[in-house]
């Protein structure tokens, strides 16, 4: 059977109903929606700022377990590699640093024969020099009011620490007494004592002040008390350094105290005393040496000089941003490698190094252990610790 369909006439709609038209959210669907991405957005920037944390202290972990290798592997042969953490100005803000500075000799003199050195620097003989068959161990240069004068050599120009060692024979009668001079940067010397009829050792730097790019600075003197050098106990192993914060002076492998140390031309202050500071490398970045001196020259026997300098390079060194150092006094940390482990001399044990981050300070802290054989281990620990 074949229904007919019978349409509506045109106006009417019989029994067809039409969809209500969609008007929107009301508002409440509107606050509800709004509440709930706000509260998902408040999870995703706690949880992106936690990221942000934890990627701040893994990155310091890297760039410190980096530069430890770097350390060890440069100590290696007896060399010394010092790993330090200072604050510096960048942009107006003080900014945790991490470096290393690699200590290496640049001259070794036997005095074998006089124009005969590690390295073939030019050389000039000034005066009376001459080599005598009574040294230490073999050969030495006697210096009667003369001088060996090596000619302009940015080797000579240390940036971050200097280190001497020589075996000294020294005539008596003599005030002052220079052993070896870098002009415009460094001077070690023997200062006539009158109390014991030794000698005082003095060194002389010209260190930069705090600020980058200076080469003017102030000059320092480290001086030794009681006159540890006598010529009267035959031949002095005699073994300076400078780490870029305090000198150290060995008489015969014995620490000797030092007198108050002096400052001249620009009084620096004490903060500034307590950080880095690297010695002034004259215009033209190189330094002209001379053996013996030219003002108050050294007199007697002198064997086996051996003349170092610790230098940093700017690509060695990491800004470790957003983190400080706490639970320390003694800022800037310095830890020094020889041989590929902690120096013993330097360190009796394993060194502790705490971080955190500059804006949760009630936050965890970043301990890193170096060990005495080069470990590094790291671990967070509560900030209340």
């Amino acid at each position: 059977m074949i229904r007919t369909i019978r349409s509506c006439p045109p106006g009417r709609t019989g029994n067809v109903r039409r969809a209500a038209p969609l008007l929107g959210f009301t508002f409440l669907e509107i606050l509800i929606v709004m509440a709930v991405m706000g509260i998902l957005m408040g999870i995703g920037i706690g949880y992106l700022q936690n990221i942000g944390e934890a990627s701040r202290v893994d990155q310091a972990r890297s760039i410190l377990r980096e530069t430890v290798y770097a350390c060890k592997q440069s100590s290696n042969g007896g060399t010394r590699a010092i790993l330090d953490l200072r604050y510096q100005e960048r942009d107006g803000a003080q900014v945790l640093v991490v470096g290393a500075a690699v200590a290496r000799p640049v001259l070794t003199h036997n005095f074998e024969i006089l124009d005969s050195t590690s390295h073939d620097y030019p050389l000039s003989v000034e005066g009376n020099v001459e080599i005598v068959r009574s040294g230490h161990m073999g050969a030495a240069a006697k210096f009667e009011g003369g001088s060996l004068v090596f000619e302009l050599q940015s080797a000579f120009a240390m940036t971050d620490g200097l280190q001497v060692d020589v075996w000294l024979l020294p005539d008596t009668g003599t005030s002052t007494m220079t052993i070896l001079e870098g002009e415009g940067a460094y001077k070690l010397q023997l200062a006539g004592d009158p109390e014991t009829g030794g000698y005082d050792v003095v060194l002389a730097l010209e260190l930069k002040d705090p600020g980058e790019g200076r080469r003017a600075g102030s000059q320092r003197t480290f001086r030794t008390k009681g006159g540890p050098v006598r010529s009267s106990s035959g031949w002095t192993h005699l073994r300076v350094e400078y780490d870029g914060a305090d000198a150290s002076i060995l008489v015969n492998g014995i620490e000797c105290e030092k007198g108050r140390n002096r400052r001249r031309r620009g009084q620096a202050s004490a903060a500034e005393e307590a950080g880095h500071r690297r010695l002034v490398v004259p215009e033209g970045g190189a330094v002209k040496l001379v053996i013996g001196g030219t003002r108050n020259p050294y007199s007697g026997l002198m064997d086996t000089l051996v003349l170092g300098g610790v230098f940093r390079s700017g690509d060695s060194e990491r800004e470790l941003y957003g983190l400080q150092i706490v639970r320390r006094g003694d800022e800037p940390v310095k830890v020094t490698y020889r041989n590929g482990r902690l120096d013993p001399a330097r360190h009796p044990g394993a060194v502790l190094l705490y971080l955190q981050e500059t804006t949760n300070a009630s936050g965890p802290l970043l301990e890193l252990k170096l060990g005495m054989y080069g470990t590094v281990e790291d671990r967070l620990v509560a900030g209340d610790r």
